[in-house]
């Protein structure tokens, strides 16, 4: 019977004969839990909270109560307390250090815990914090994203493991794109936060952008922020460049940014087919986006009737555009009918 019961009744059930010890746990479990965050930040791969909490009207250090944090992930339940390098018996302050490599991936939410007469009080940290204190950047540790958080309701501390539900502020930026035959090979880098990731990339994806079909291709680190690509096959169509990587999470993608035109390759273009099945030219063309400046691909087919055509109207442009420029010169130097009549 008593191992289903929590800490709180079995304490109760335990102090049945003590009635002065009833009653202090009465006043544990009435009593407010006051509670600050004071600092957070990183130590090399540990990350080191610190805060105060205490139970308001209760003598802690008469009740031998202990202060310290507890960590709760999200979905299972699973808690781990970390170890404290100051406080925890009597006094109501306390700094912890997370052991974030030991951490299985998960969102886990950070409480403060007061211990008093058996009974344990809990209270998520961070809602109330000293003026300045906010969490650091994201980090890499072991190759596995961690990614401290306030909740935007509340302002609750906790620590994203993975990145399942908090932005990984990352960066992919294009260096070059150049043609290796007819492969496109895409060379770049990979950041998150401020720190190298090419360690992490998996694929470049391209996904087509009126039928939402993907074309994946293996990237390969080539330096610690270095990465490279190369893409053949893709279908007509207008494509646009992805990055994914592997955090220790579910997969995650971003755009490839292009910061400098001149890392674009030049278009391309090639026949293929026979005479027999029919001939087309292909064109494979590397831009930026106008707007976010992303890396796409345009891939064009055509016949030779319909290369014919476009070279017609391209002639009948410009015979257009000088017919225009003659007949503007000849009605300023006077040849024009009128003139000549005068």
């Amino acid at each position: 019977m008593r191992a289903g019961l929590d800490g709180v009744d079995a304490a109760r059930v335990a102090a049945l004969d003590d009635p002065d010890r009833l009653v202090r746990l009465a006043r544990v479990e009435a009593a407010p839990l006051r509670h600050r965050l004071t600092g957070v930040e990183w130590r090399g791969d540990r990350l080191e909270i610190e805060g105060w909490a205490a139970l308001a009207g209760v003598d802690g250090a008469a009740l031998d109560s202990t202060v310290g944090l507890v960590l709760r992930e999200r979905l299972s339940r699973e808690e781990r307390v970390p170890s404290l390098t100051r406080g925890g018996t009597g006094a109501g302050s306390f700094t912890a250090v997370l052991d974030v490599a030991a951490l299985p991936a998960g969102v886990w939410d950070v409480h403060v815990a007061v211990e008093c007469e058996g009974a344990r009080r809990l209270a998520r940290l961070g809602s109330r914090r000293e003026p300045g204190a906010g969490v650091p950047p994201v980090r890499l540790v072991g190759g596995v994203v961690a990614v401290p958080f306030l909740t935007r309701s509340h302002g609750h501390l906790g620590l994203d493991v993975g990145g399942h539900v908090v932005r990984i502020p990352a960066a992919v930026r294009l260096t070059r794109a150049w043609w290796r035959g007819r492969r496109l090979r895409v060379e770049g880098q990979a950041l998150v936060g401020e720190e190298a990731a090419a360690t992490a990339v998996r694929h470049l994806i391209w996904r087509e952008r009126a039928s939402g079909r993907e074309h994946r291709e293996r990237a390969l680190a080539v330096g610690p922020r270095e990465f490279a690509a190369e893409t053949t096959g893709l279908r007509p169509g207008t494509w646009d460049a992805y990055l994914e990587l592997g955090l220790g999470g579910p997969p995650v993608r971003f755009p490839v940014k292009v910061a400098d035109a001149d890392a674009l390759g030049r278009p391309l273009r090639w026949w293929r087919g026979t005479l027999r099945w029919g001939v087309v030219q292909w064109t494979v063309r590397p831009y930026a986006t106008a707007v976010n400046r992303r890396l796409s691909v345009s891939v064009r087919v055509a016949t030779p009737l319909t290369v014919a055509r476009r070279m017609v109207r391209i002639l009948r442009r410009r015979n257009c555009e000088s017919f225009a420029t003659t007949t503007r010169c000849s009605k300023v130097g006077g040849d024009s009918p009128v003139s000549k009549g005068l």
